[in-house]
């Protein structure tokens, strides 16, 4: 028999049938491991915001029992029980065919003559740490901690717990302490670490759950999201909107560009170079945006007399801020408008970043008991005071009869360098121009 003519042996099969089972167990292996994680996950997820939604409850009972007694919670304490309920309305063992643990306020999943989720739910006065049988209050506080399990073969497996002391609305509260609290989060800077869309709403989640906790702490909070307003009315910087698109990576049709969505396909590596649609993800998400920008659809916070009488240009790099006062007559503009009914048109208008810093040096009274937190992290945004070729301190000096009506000049420095020992010249350029040219 010809050498060329020959098959593959009986051993080289055996080993290549081998090699080929391997990499399917190992495939269905990977495979069952990824199914367990994600479906571990979305049990999680489903108990950790059903552990809170009862917590909420809890609260909202206590806070409505006029004040009186937080022993009204007691009751709901399900010591070492479980229960299907995954809610504390209604009766909870769901006996009822009216309060099943499957309808919509509960959430859970019949498994036959059991339920796949159980709760457990324990109510007891503060005690102290040191001496755990020593109660510190028992009229109006009360340690609430909810736990979500699964309902395995083993018995239940705990997914989420989540914790808190709860109180009522006391009837004589102490003195109240007011705290203003100015929330960094500037629209067209974006988040050192986070998200500047999911990391406002937590900030605030935040505030909102240590006021609840101390009774007589209040905080005014106040949202920062100007960086100032920008000088030139024109400018309008272009935002890509559509998620649909390959975002970032088409051409971009305008000089001055916020990247806004991102592709929401691409190429992983990681994924043996398949092509990957993550959820739609925004570097600048165009709706944090209220000054005057450009999206796909045209002009978006444009002048409208009705919805936006005032508008205002975004400050940046390109577009330095107005001069104080045309800056603060803006924003007092902008304060109190308001519509035909009589309502202010724009309801949560806050002082711009350069306003606030400078009100602050000029009025360090009105912040005795200020907080300011800067939410874009370990990063200091700041406002673009001043353009390079500003005119002089008194532009309105040559206006009128002291002078030509409109002329200004300004002063650029031809040498930016000299030697230590001022041996070198300072050259000065000084230009002119006038404000109206048709003058």
């Amino acid at each position: 028999m010809n050498v060329r003519q020959r098959g593959m042996t009986l051993m080289e099969v055996l080993f290549s049938v081998a090699g080929v089972a391997i990499l399917i167990f190992a495939t269905i292996s990977a495979n069952s491991t990824a199914l367990l994680s994600t479906r571990n996950n979305q049990d999680k997820q489903f108990a950790t915001q059903k552990a809170l939604s009862m917590l909420e409850e809890l609260k909202s009972l206590a806070q409505s029992n006029s004040g009186t007694s937080i022993t009204v919670l007691d009751k709901y304490d399900d010591g070492s029980a479980y229960f299907p309920r995954l809610t504390t309305i209604g009766d909870k063992t769901g006996a009822t065919a009216t309060q099943p643990p499957d309808e919509p306020i509960s959430g859970n999943k019949s498994m036959g003559s059991s339920w796949l989720y159980v709760r457990e739910i324990s109510i007891k006065p503060l005690t102290d740490p040191t001496t755990p049988s020593l109660i510190i209050s028992s009229s109006d506080v009360r340690l609430v901690r909810v736990r979500v399990y699964r309902n395995d073969s083993t018995g239940p497996r705990l997914l989420a717990e989540v914790a808190s002391v709860v109180r009522t609305l006391a009837v004589n509260f102490p003195t109240t302490q007011v705290y203003d609290v100015y929330l960094i989060a500037i629209e067209n800077i974006p988040g050192w670490w986070v998200n500047m869309s999911s990391l406002i709403p937590f900030v605030q989640n935040a505030i909102n759950d240590l006021q609840g906790r101390q009774p007589g702490l209040q905080f005014n909070t106040h949202l920062i999201r100007h960086l100032a307003y920008g000088r030139d009315t024109q400018y309008i910087p272009y935002v890509n909107a559509d998620t649909t698109t390959n975002g970032t990576l088409n051409p971009v049709p305008y000089v001055y560009f916020y990247p806004g969505a991102l592709p929401p396909n691409y190429v992983s590596p990681s994924a043996g170079g398949a092509t990957v649609t993550p959820p739609a993800q925004y570097y600048y998400p165009p709706a944090n945006f209220q000054g005057t920008i450009r999206t796909e659809a045209g002009v978006v916070n444009g002048l409208n007399a009705t919805t936006n009488p005032y508008p205002y240009a975004i400050a940046d790099q390109y577009n330095h801020v107005m001069r104080y006062p045309d800056e603060l007559a803006l924003y007092n503009q902008r304060n109190n408008a308001v519509d035909g009914s009589g309502n202010l048109v724009y309801p949560n208008e806050e002082m711009t970043l350069r306003l606030l810093l400078d009100d602050m040096v000029m009025n360090p009274s009105n912040y005795t008991n200020a907080i300011v937190i800067n939410l874009h992290g370990e990063l200091m945004p700041f406002p673009p005071l001043r353009n390079y070729s500003d005119a002089a301190k008194k532009p309105d000096y040559y206006h009128g009869a002291a002078g030509p009506n409109g002329v200004r000049v300004v002063t650029h420095p031809q040498q930016l360098t000299y030697d230590g020992n001022n041996a070198d010249a300072v050259d000065l350029r000084v230009y002119s121009y006038v404000t109206n040219p048709s003058m």
